[in-house]
């Protein structure tokens, strides 16, 4: 119990920090000046950031890309940033956002990630903020799981499970 104690105070203090930074501070930009100037944010706590409902699409054979999808939750008192992926579907997996610009849709790399702002929810869907497979080193079938390692900037890298789906099986809403 007596060695306990320093662990148990440590825990309350942190713990009494983070609510006072939570009740007395607005949540900078994510390319805040300090980090600018090369100090460290604070990093987003280990278990804070969930990645959800992660699925990709049935592709055959010599498909030149795979998109993937999923729900990023940031339940942490910091900002993030989805900076990078990596899977060993493909040798590159790019961080994309589809927009309409002169109505036309257009799909372009992110290069700095996604923001993660803390305490929101980030869709990753068709349309919008999605993962490019590039290349990807085989078929896909519908009921497969693919792997992909989620970087951030802050918080320590998530192993992610990819649910294949047969574009017949797809949730309403998501072409």
């Amino acid at each position: 119990m007596y060695r306990q104690l320093p662990t148990l105070r440590s825990t309350l203090m942190v713990a009494l920090l983070g609510v006072t930074t939570l009740a007395g501070c607005k949540q900078p930009p994510p390319n805040n000046d300090a980090a600018q100037a090369g100090k460290e944010a604070p990093a987003a706590a280990p278990g804070h950031l969930h990645a959800d409902q992660a699925w990709t699409r049935a592709i055959p054979e010599g498909a030149n890309v795979a998109g993937g999808f999923m729900t990023l939750r940031n339940e942490s008192a910091s900002d993030d940033r989805l900076v990078q992926v990596s899977s060993p579907l493909s040798d590159e997996v790019q961080i994309h956002e589809t927009s309409m610009s002169d109505g036309m849709m257009r799909m372009r790399q992110l290069p700095e990630g996604i923001a993660l702002p803390a305490g929101q929810v980030v869709e990753l869907k068709p349309g919008g903020l999605h993962l490019m497979f590039m290349s990807p080193k085989h078929a896909l079938s519908a009921g497969q799981e693919i792997e992909a390692t989620l970087r951030f900037e802050h918080a320590p890298p998530q192993v992610v499970k990819f649910a294949v789906q047969a574009v017949a099986e797809m949730p309403p809403g998501k072409p």
